[in-house]
C-alpha cells in the first residue's frame, strides 16, 4: 500500500511538471508531510465550518433572513409587533417562526418590497431548506456551511485555469479551507457563502471557455462551456448585486485577452453575458420599481462619514482577515503588527505574481483584487461614506488575495528549505484564528449587533424588566435579535409613535433601547423621571428610566 501511495503521489503531482520532484529532500517532505498535511488542514477547515454553528449570536441581518425564509414581508410582521402592546419575549420569538402556509413566491415578494438589493437565489434556497429541515438558526446556517464547501473545488479549478499548477491549486484550497474570514461567513445565514462559490466558479468557467475557444475547437463543442459560464454568471447576479464587480473583471480580462478586437472569443463572451443579462432582467426591473426601498435601506453607507485615515486602516484590517483574524479592530499593538505582516505578505505575493506568473493570469488576479476595492473606496474618499468598510462586499478581492498568497507559497521562496516552514506558519496562524473565532459567541461579523450580549446581560440582571423600542435606526432588527438573549418572562414593547406615549404600570424596571433624544426627554417630562445611560456604542444605546421618589 505504501508503494502504491508513493506512486500515486508522484504521478499525480509531478506528471504536469508543476511540482518539482527532482530534489530528494522535496520528495521526502512531499511524501511524508505535504499531502497528508494539506488533507488534514482541509479537514480542519471543514470542521470549523460546522463547529458551534448553532451557538453563535443571532444578529440583525440573520433575523431578516429568518423572516424572508419564512415568507414574511416586513409590513406583515411589523403589523403584529409594532402595536404598542406589552409582549412576552416568547410571543416575539414565535412570530419569527416558519409559516407553512407561505411559499417561495412569498419570499420573492418580501425581498422585492423590502430589500430589492438582495436578489432571491439564496433566499429561495433558504425557503426550501427550512420547509424541509426546520427554521432553527443552526439549521439555517447549516445551509451556508454546506454551500461553502463547494468553494474548495471551485478555487482549485480557478487556480488551475490561471496557473496550470496542482501545487498552487492545492495551496489555494488549503488557504481557503482555513481562511478565518470565509469560515466565519460560512456560519452566517446570509448569501455570502454561496456568492463566494459563484465568483470562483463563474471566473473559472470563463477562463476555461476562453482557453477552449483559442484552441480552434468546432463551434458546436463550445456551446456547453460558454453556456456554463453564462449560467454561473446569472446565478452570481441572482445571489448578489455586487457580482457586477466580478462581471466587470471578466469583461476587462476578455478585452485584454483578445487585444480589444472582435474575435470568436470576444463575441462568444458578449453573447454569454447578453444571455445572462436577459435572464437577470426580471429582477433588475423589480429593483428599479422598488428603488426607493433600496435607497432607504442603504442610506447608512452614504451618510455616515469617517476620517479618510480610518477608512484606509479599516481596509487594511479587512485585507488581513482572510489569513489572520484574532481581533475586531486595532485594540492592541499586536493587532496592528499582525495586519502589517499580512499586508507585507500580500504585497510580496503581488510582486512575485507580476514577476513570475503569465501576464494574463497576473492581470486577472490584479483585477479581481483591485477593481472591487477601487469601486467602493474611491467614492468614500471623494464624497464621504462607508461603502468600503463592510468586508463582505470585498469578497471578490479577498478571494483574489488567497489565490495570490497561494501562488507565492507555491513558488520558490529564495531557498526551498524555508518554503515549508513559511507555509506551515501561515496555515497554523490561519487555523488558530479559526479556533479562536469558533470559541466566541459574538464575533466581528455580527456588525451592528456585536454588543447585544452586553445589553442583554444588563437587562437580565433585573428581576422584572420591560424593554421599549421604536422603529428608528436599526431598532427593529436588533430588538428582534435581542429577545433571543433575554431571560423568560422579560417583556418588550414595540412602539410606532412617541407622541402621547405613557409607561405601562406594574412592569418593573423600564429600559429604553436606542431611543431618540426627543423620546427620552418626553418620557422624563411626562413621567417625572430621569433616564440613565447604561450602555452605548455607535449602533445602539440602553437607557434606564429612574422614577423620582
Amino acid at each position: 500500500m505504501a508503494a502504491l501511495y508513493r506512486l500515486y503521489v508522484i504521478r499525480t503531482l509531478s506528471c504536469t511538471g508543476s511540482w518539482d520532484t527532482s530534489d530528494a529532500m522535496t520528495d521526502k517532505l512531499l511524501h511524508k508531510i505535504m499531502l497528508p498535511g494539506m488533507l488534514a488542514v482541509i479537514a480542519a477547515g471543514v470542521f470549523f465550518r460546522f463547529y458551534n454553528i448553532d451557538k453563535k449570536l443571532l444578529w440583525h441581518d440573520e433575523v431578516y433572513t429568518k423572516f424572508f425564509a419564512a415568507g414574511s414581508q416586513s409590513r406583515e410582521w411589523k403589523k403584529k409587533i409594532f402595536t404598542g402592546r406589552v409582549l412576552d419575549v416568547a410571543e416575539v420569538k414565535k412570530l419569527q417562526e416558519n409559516d407553512p402556509e407561505k411559499g417561495v413566491v412569498d419570499t420573492i415578494k418580501g425581498l422585492a418590497r423590502d430589500e430589492p438589493q438582495h436578489p432571491p437565489l439564496y433566499y429561495i434556497l433558504a425557503r426550501l431548506w427550512v420547509s424541509c429541515f426546520g427554521d432553527g438558526i443552526g439549521i439555517l446556517r447549516l445551509l451556508s456551511a454546506l454551500l461553502s464547501l463547494f468553494a474548495l473545488p471551485a478555487i482549485f479549478w480557478l487556480s488551475w485555469e490561471l496557473f496550470s499548477s496542482r501545487k498552487i491549486s492545492w495551496l489555494s484550497v488549503v488557504l481557503l479551507s482555513v481562511s478565518p474570514f470565509f469560515v466565519l461567513f460560512a456560519q452566517e445565514a446570509r448569501e455570502y457563502a454561496l456568492w463566494s462559490v459563484l465568483i470562483l466558479a463563474s471566473s473559472a468557467a470563463m477562463l476555461r471557455a476562453l482557453r477552449l475557444t483559442s484552441q480552434k475547437i468546432p463551434l458546436k463543442k463550445l456551446l456547453v462551456p460558454w453556456f456554463a459560464y453564462s449560467l454561473l454568471a446569472t446565478c452570481a447576479m441572482y445571489t448578489s448585486f455586487s457580482s457586477i464587480f466580478v462581471i466587470m473583471v471578466q469583461v476587462l480580462y476578455v478585452a485584454v485577452h483578445e487585444r480589444f478586437r472582435i474575435s470568436r472569443s470576444s463575441l462568444a463572451a458578449c453573447l454569454s453575458l447578453l444571455l445572462s443579462g436577459a435572464a437577470f432582467l426580471p429582477w433588475a426591473l423589480v429593483f428599479l420599481d422598488h428603488y426607493q426601498a433600496f435607497r432607504a435601506s442603504m442610506e447608512w453607507s452614504r451618510k455616515i462619514v469617517i476620517p479618510k485615515s480610518e477608512l484606509l486602516s479599516t481596509l487594511a484590517l479587512n485585507i488581513s482577515r482572510p489569513l489572520l483574524d484574532f481581533w475586531r479592530g486595532y485594540d492592541h499593538w499586536f493587532a496592528a503588527a499582525g495586519v502589517v505582516l499580512v499586508l507585507v505578505l500580500v504585497l510580496t505575493s503581488l510582486v512575485v505574481i507580476y514577476r513570475k506568473a503569465p501576464r494574463l493570469s497576473t492581470l486577472f488576479v490584479y483585477l479581481l483584487i483591485f477593481l472591487p476595492i477601487a469601486i467602493l473606496l474611491v467614492p468614500d474618499l471623494l464624497f464621504g461614506g462607508i461603502r468600503s468598510v463592510s468586508s463582505r462586499y470585498l469578497t471578490p478581492s479577498l478571494l483574489g488575495i488567497i489565490i495570490a498568497a497561494a501562488y507565492l507559497l507555491g513558488s520558490k521562496l529564495g531557498s526551498s528549505k524555508f518554503q515549508a516552514p513559511i507555509v506551515a506558519l501561515i496555515i497554523i496562524l490561519a487555523t488558530a484564528s479559526c479556533a479562536w473565532n469558533s470559541s466566541q459567541f459574538s464575533v466581528w461579523t455580527k456588525g451592528i449587533s456585536f454588543n447585544l450580549p452586553k445589553v442583554a446581560k444588563i437587562i437580565n440582571s433585573s428581576p422584572k424588566a420591560l424593554v421599549v423600542g421604536d422603529q428608528e435606526r436599526h431598532n427593529p432588527g436588533n430588538m428582534l435579535a435581542l429577545v433571543h438573549l433575554l431571560k423568560p418572562g422579560t417583556k418588550v414593547q414595540f412602539i410606532t409613535t412617541e407622541k402621547g406615549y405613557a409607561l405601562p404600570a406594574g412592569t418593573g424596571d423600564v429600559y429604553l433601547f436606542t431611543p431618540t433624544r426627543q423620546f427620552r426627554k418626553a418620557i422624563e417630562q411626562r413621567e417625572h423621571a430621569r433616564t440613565k445611560l447604561l450602555f452605548r456604542d455607535i449602533y445602539m444605546e440602553l437607557w434606564k428610566v429612574l422614577q423620582d421618589p
